[in-house]
């Protein structure tokens, strides 16, 4: 995961074709992301050309080794500035924002399970124990082209956001999510939340940024 409080934004990567081709590629984008050096007017973009630059290096080592989609990994990453946010996204980990008591899911898993939800061939408890709930349709290095999602708006004082993987949202409840980001020590909040996944055994890679941005 990254975290620039001072330039304004976060982020999180899960990593997918095995534990040491996962590795390299989440950790190729936040290194990318770490590197960047830019204004809030320019940051978005700045983000989106790390992302890109790093999706077409990883698909190139993929096409060149003959290994079919090989390695590749999810990215999510927030930024704030001033009264607005920015999302940006491709895979399954996720961005939410706690506003007072609600806890709003900002992005849309890329998953093969959300696309029949969506088109109301599942429902959302269906889709949870559904045997292809962990596909992912859309990540970074895996195809030619990749296209990131957005998504923006208002961001107001009282806001809190989130930055996960899928081996948080996968183990814990929005409920038990917002309980701890609702927590007044965002590093109380954290700890109590890793202690919940550890508890349930966390099979998953278990990556998160709580963000209290003013």
């Amino acid at each position: 995961m990254f975290a620039d409080d001072a330039k304004g934004f976060w982020a999180v990567a899960d990593g997918l074709g095995g534990h040491e081709g996962g590795e390299v590629a989440s950790a190729a984008v936040i290194d990318s992301l770490a590197e960047i050096s830019a204004n809030p007017r320019t940051l978005e973009g700045a983000v989106r050309a790390a992302i890109m630059g790093v999706h077409r290096n990883i698909h190139e080592r993929n096409r060149a080794a003959g290994v079919g989609p090989g390695m590749g990994t999810t990215v999510a990453v927030l930024g704030v500035s001033g009264a607005g946010y920015f999302c940006l996204w491709a895979g399954d980990s996720r961005v939410c924002r706690l506003r007072g008591t609600e806890l709003t899911r900002l992005t849309r898993d890329h998953r093969y399970v959300q696309e029949l939800v969506d088109a109301g061939a599942l429902t959302s408890e269906q889709a949870a124990s559904h045997p292809q709930r962990n596909t992912i349709t859309r990540a970074v290095g895996t195809d030619r082209a990749l296209s990131l999602d957005r998504v923006g708006g208002e961001a107001r004082k009282e806001d809190r956001f989130i930055l996960m993987t899928d081996g948080v949202s996968d183990l814990c409840t929005d409920a038990e999510i917002a309980a701890r980001m609702r927590l007044s020590d965002p590093e109380k909040g954290a700890d109590d939340l890793l202690a919940l996944c550890l508890s349930r055994g966390a099979p998953d890679n278990v990556s998160f940024v709580i963000v209290h941005p003013r």
